[in-house]
């Protein structure tokens, strides 16, 4: 019995196998001259670590993208009632006094909205993107984004630059809200993906919570300039960890067989969930 279970088993996987090398050929004959050139044709693995460390690793890394967002959205609620900010970049707006009441609402809806929009647009362009290059390079962008977007914000001598950073930063926005929540359900087991999603809003959560209490925290170092740069250099750290990270993390399992690197996918899926044993029956 337990012979014929291996051997219907034997012969599911060999099934399976061929219909994703199937579907990989076939995406790989849609490959425009673009995606040619930019996808990987060699993927290698670099992580120290296997099983459920690896996995909540991984999970952790895409959520961190997640928090980024959170804490970004938190911190110009803070940035907006800081009069050292306030009397900085919207001086010739009427807020020189260091007050938002005589500034008029749309130029402060700018400086928020510009975010948003950008947002949109990376979300669609990383949705295809993610399909070229893979997930984790698609993260690895928005981080390199965040990082380049936030000293933008952090040295920008007035109004214009600041919010050119902030409309950057809208850009690894969309990379990250886009990506995140495709690495999570592409790693987890079924039964774990509703957890691995609840896992990453959770921290986009604490995100925003942290980023409230980091403007609080630098509310003490009035009336000193730092009182608006400090933020920023938590937004800095989180995203170079976020880009290092990126280095030493796998790429998902779902990517990697539809792009034709089956191997590399099962051993993933070993690794993720079997501490690196490709025989384990519920990796086969």
């Amino acid at each position: 019995m337990a012979q014929r279970r291996s051997s219907v088993a034997a012969d599911h996987n060999a099934s399976l196998r061929g219909r994703t090398s199937s579907v990989a050929v076939d995406v790989r004959g849609q490959e425009g001259w673009f995606e040619r050139k930019i996808k990987p044709r060699k993927v290698t693995a670099r992580y120290p670590i296997k099983g459920a460390a690896l996995l909540y690793a991984t999970c952790g890394f895409g959520s961190l993208g997640d928090a980024l967002f959170g804490y970004n959205s938190g911190i110009m609620s803070g940035l907006l009632v800081n009069p050292v900010f306030i009397s900085r970049f919207y001086k010739d707006y009427g807020g020189a006094d260091g007050t938002t009441a005589a500034i008029n609402t749309s130029i402060i809806g700018i400086s928020v909205a510009c975010l948003q929009i950008t947002a949109a647009i990376g979300a669609l362009v990383a949705g295809r993107l993610g399909d070229m290059i893979g997930r984790k390079k698609c993260v690895r962008i928005g981080g390199f984004i965040y990082f380049f977007s936030a000293f933008m914000q952090m040295f920008a001598p007035g109004f214009a630059v600041f919010v050119a950073g902030h409309t950057v930063q809208g850009l690894g926005v969309g990379f990250l809200s886009m990506t995140v929540p495709i690495i999570q359900t592409e790693i987890a087991a079924p039964h774990r993906r509703g957890m691995m999603v609840g896992i990453e809003y959770t921290f986009l959560i604490a995100g925003y919570m942290l980023s409230c209490w980091v403007d609080y925290g630098f509310n003490f170092v009035l009336p000193s300039s730092m009182l608006w740069q400090g933020p920023f250099i938590i937004q800095i750290a989180l995203s170079a960890i976020l880009c290092l990270m990126s280095f030493y993390l796998p790429e998902t399992p779902r990517w990697l067989a539809k792009n034709g690197f089956m191997q590399e996918a099962l051993q993933t899926v070993a690794d993720l969930h079997a501490n690196g044993d490709t025989e384990a029956e519920h990796v086969q």
